[in-house]
């Protein structure tokens, strides 16, 4: 399972985000050549993964923490497409066989003045079942 991929699926397919973004969810290493990014948009980034052993091998389960970071230039704007995220990645567990758990680890609100963008990134914690 390419966890960022799902991760991006997911949140495209939540037409209360794609309603404030369109199309404009990316995965890191994956942005726009021309690097223009216009907001509001979103970025997924895998910051770790761990994928667990036992005494046999690789016992299929995976930890990974994504950071998936929300920018846009209205606050308010911003603070909704965080919910959003928020409510739709707490929510993959029990939708999902492959998905064990999801915890929000860290959240915190930028403001970059140069370009008057507001940024609020959330580490989220997935530990799911990679299929080999």
């Amino acid at each position: 399972m390419n966890i960022k991929k799902e991760a991006a699926q997911r949140l495209l397919a939540l037409t209360e985000l794609t309603a404030i973004t369109g199309t404009r969810i990316y995965r890191g290493g994956r942005l726009p050549r021309d690097q223009s990014l216009q907001p509001p948009h979103v970025i997924i980034w895998l910051l770790s993964k761990e994928r667990h052993y036992d005494h046999t091998g690789y016992s299929g389960l995976t930890d990974a923490t994504l950071q998936i970071s929300c920018f846009s230039r209205d606050p308010d704007e911003t603070d909704s497409m965080v919910a959003l995220v928020r409510a739709s990645m707490e929510a993959w567990p029990a939708e999902s066989d492959q998905i064990d758990s999801v915890f929000i680890e860290d959240e915190s609100d930028f403001f970059e003045q140069e370009t008057l963008i507001h940024h609020i990134p959330l580490d989220i914690k997935i530990s799911y079942h990679e299929k080999e």
